[in-house]
C-alpha cells in the first residue's frame, strides 16, 4: 500500500515574483557587504520615510550618531583588514543590541546611525549609554591572536516638531563632534553635558 503525504503548493503571481526580485536587488544594493547592515543610501531613504510616518502618526523619533575613536590608528596598527573586521563586529553588535524596528546603518567610514522610535529622550540616552559600554567591552581578535580594543563616541538629537530630518541629523552630528572634543568615549545629547567615561581619550 503506497500512501502519499499531503502536498501543498504555493502559487505566486508574476507581479509578486517581480516585487520580490526587485526587493532583493534593492536589499543587496543597500546592504554593506562587510558589516551586513544598511548603507548610507538606505539610511537616507529610511530617514525620510520614517520622518514622514512619524509626522502622520505622531511618533517621536531620535537620531543617534556613532563614531569609532581614533579609527585611523586602528587601521595603521592592525591594517585595513583589521579595521574591516572591527567594523563588521560592530555591525553585528548593533544588530543584536537594537530593536528589530530601529533602523541601523553605516553612514560612511567608521560612522553609524541608528534611527530610534523614542519613549522620551532619557530612554534613548540610557539605551545609547548601555550600547557604548557594551562596545567598549568588545574585544576583536585577529588571526594573529592580537586583540583590538576601541571606544565609541555618540551624539543624539530628537526630531523636533516642525523641523526637517536633515536638521535633526545635523544636530546629532554636532553632538557627536562635541563628544569628540570633550574627551571621546561618551554620549552627548544635542549639546547637553556628557555622560559616560570622564576625560578618557583613546
Amino acid at each position: 500500500l503506497l500512501r502519499l503525504r499531503p502536498l501543498h503548493f504555493k502559487f505566486l503571481s508574476r507581479n509578486r515574483i517581480e516585487r520580490l526580485f526587485h526587493h532583493e536587488l534593492y536589499r543587496q544594493a543597500t546592504m554593506g557587504a562587510g558589516t551586513q547592515i544598511f548603507n548610507k543610501r538606505y539610511l537616507l531613504d529610511t530617514l525620510k520615510a520614517e520622518f514622514q510616518s512619524s509626522r502622520v502618526h505622531g511618533r517621536p523619533l531620535s537620531v543617534i550618531y556613532y563614531d569609532l575613536d581614533f579609527f585611523k590608528k586602528v587601521n595603521d596598527t592592525y591594517g585595513h583588514s583589521g579595521g574591516d573586521l572591527v567594523l563588521r563586529k560592530i555591525g553585528e553588535m548593533l544588530r543584536s543590541e537594537t530593536r528589530a524596528y530601529d533602523c541601523v546603518g553605516r553612514y560612511g567610514g567608521e560612522e553609524f546611525i541608528v534611527l530610534v522610535e523614542t519613549n522620551g529622550m532619557p530612554f534613548v540616552e540610557a539605551a545609547a549609554e548601555r550600547l557604548r559600554v557594551k562596545l567598549n567591552s568588545l574585544k576583536v581578535r585577529l588571526d594573529d591572536g592580537r586583540d583590538v580594543e576601541f571606544s565609541i563616541s555618540m551624539g543624539i538629537a530628537e526630531v523636533h516638531e516642525g523641523e526637517s530630518i536633515d536638521s535633526a541629523r545635523e544636530r546629532a552630528d554636532q553632538a557627536l563632534y562635541q563628544a569628540k572634543g570633550s574627551g571621546r568615549n561618551r554620549v552627548i545629547v544635542d549639546g547637553s553635558s556628557a555622560s559616560g567615561a570622564e576625560g578618557e581619550s583613546r
